[in-house]
C-alpha cells in the first residue's frame, strides 16, 4: 500500500511541476479538479508550494512572499496572515477602490474574517449575492395576494420586484 501512495504522489508531483514550472504569479489562485480528500493530492500540492484557500492562519515569516502580495486581506494580524477561505463560496472580481460607483452592493460586503477587507476592496465577502435568506419566507400571512417576479434588468441589479398584480398574467 505504501508503494502504491508514494506513486500516487510521484504522479502528482510530476502534474504539479508541469504548471509550477510555467511560473504563475504568487498569490495566483486556480480551480483544483483533484480530490483534495485524499492526503496524497494535498501533500503533492503543498510540496510543490500549492496552498489551500481555506481561511487557514499562515505565518507571514514564513511564507513572506505570498503574504507580500495579499497582507491582511482576509485576516490576520502582526506575523499571522489568513488564507482566503473559498470553501463553499464563489469567487467574484473586483475592481478596486479606483472604480467605485460599478459595484451597486459594494458597501454590504464585509469582512471575512476578524481584520479583513470590507467595501470595494480584494477579499471582501458579500454575504447576500448567494446566499439562503437567513429566515424561512412565510406565504398567505396576510390573506391570499399575488406577487410578480421580474427578470432581471440590464445592469443585473434587481432580481424581484413585489406587487398585487395576479402572478399568471406575468407569465
Amino acid at each position: 500500500m505504501k508503494r502504491k501512495i508514494a506513486k500516487t504522489v510521484t504522479k502528482r508531483k510530476k502534474v504539479v511541476n508541469s504548471f509550477t514550472q510555467t511560473r504563475f504569479p504568487i498569490g495566483m489562485v486556480v480551480h483544483y479538479a483533484g480530490d483534495l480528500s485524499v492526503t496524497a493530492n494535498k501533500e503533492a500540492l503543498e510540496a510543490q508550494g500549492w496552498l489551500l484557500c481555506n481561511g487557514e492562519v499562515r505565518s507571514s515569516t514564513a511564507f513572506p512572499e505570498l503574504f507580500d502580495v495579499i497582507k491582511y486581506a482576509n485576516g490576520g494580524s502582526g506575523t499571522s496572515f489568513n488564507m482566503p477561505d473559498f470553501r463553499d463560496r464563489f469567487m467574484r472580481g473586483t475592481l478596486g477602490t479606483s472604480q467605485a460607483g460599478t459595484d451597486p452592493d459594494a458597501s454590504l460586503r464585509i469582512a471575512a474574517a476578524t481584520g479583513g477587507a470590507i467595501g470595494n476592496n480584494t477579499g471582501s465577502l458579500q454575504q447576500t449575492a448567494t446566499g439562503k435568506p437567513k429566515t424561512d419566507w412565510v406565504l398567505a400571512e396576510a390573506g391570499q395576494h399575488h406577487h410578480k417576479c421580474a427578470h432581471l434588468d440590464s445592469g443585473m441589479k434587481k432580481a424581484f420586484g413585489g406587487s398585487n398584480a395576479d402572478l399568471i398574467s406575468e407569465i
